[in-house]
């Protein structure tokens, strides 16, 4: 600028690199520690947002995770399939095939053929024209999930020997079971595994001590007959001499 005819230079923090506030109307000038606020304001909505996905995906991890420990494995236990070759269970005599309360039926279940047990209801024989017959019911395996291989018994006894097929048999009343099937386990929704492979049984007595001593008795006087005979033809033939 000109003062007094001749020029003289104002130093303007302009030389400095450092350019002054500039003021405009209805605007906010930063002052000291403006510029720090201002990146924690943009920062934090950014935090709150990845705190959230974090936490809505641990809530659908944790919603989950009943779904996946209750998903065990299931199979069919019944004697009909859709092959058309229905094992039917008989009484005593092979011909007869059971029919209604009298008789009941239940599944033994295991990893090993050697280490079957009891598994799911007590189930009564169907009657008419499904003699043989029990209803088939979806059974599902606990600590087992699909795709595991199971082994499946059918065991059937007389009703009035009691409430399993282990007090029947030593009751003496009638029991049976079947031959042992192996088969995977599914998972809904798919279908529960038939158990394909089983075949046909029938019951058979248990005969109670006294009918075994009778038995034993039986075959000792048996035993001893031919023994009689013997000693009498030598006598005989002594007597003759």
């Amino acid at each position: 600028m000109y003062s007094g005819g001749s020029m003289t230079r104002e130093t303007s923090k302009t030389d400095t690199g450092v350019l002054p506030p500039v003021t405009i109307k209805g605007s906010y000038t930063p002052v000291a520690g403006a510029c720090f606020c201002a990146t924690r304001e943009r920062e934090e909505p950014a935090t709150r947002r990845r705190w959230a996905c974090q936490i809505g995906l641990l809530l659908l991890l944790l919603s989950l995770l009943p779904v996946t420990t209750q998903a065990q494995g299931q199979f069919n236990f019944g004697n009909r399939f859709a092959c058309q070759c229905d094992p039917a269970v008989f009484d005593i005599d092979g011909r007869t095939k059971l029919t209604g309360p009298d008789f009941v039926v239940q599944a033994y279940v295991g990893s090993t053929p050697a280490s079957l047990s009891p598994l799911g209801p007590v189930l009564p024989f169907r009657t008419a024209a499904a003699v043989g017959f029990w209803w088939s019911t979806q059974l599902v395996v606990p600590n087992a999930p699909a795709g595991t291989l199971v082994y499946v018994e059918a065991r059937a006894w007389e009703a009035a020997g009691g409430d399993s097929w282990e007090s029947a048999q030593a009751a003496g009343f009638k029991y049976g079971r079947s031959n042992t099937v192996w088969l995977w386990l599914s998972e809904p929704p798919a279908a529960p595994t038939d158990m394909v492979g089983l075949l046909s049984f029938h019951l058979i007595p248990e005969p109670s001590p006294s009918a075994l001593a009778l038995f034993g008795a039986a075959v000792l006087l048996v035993a001893r007959r031919p023994y009689r005979a013997t000693t009498a033809a030598g006598r005989v033939y002594n007597t003759i001499d």
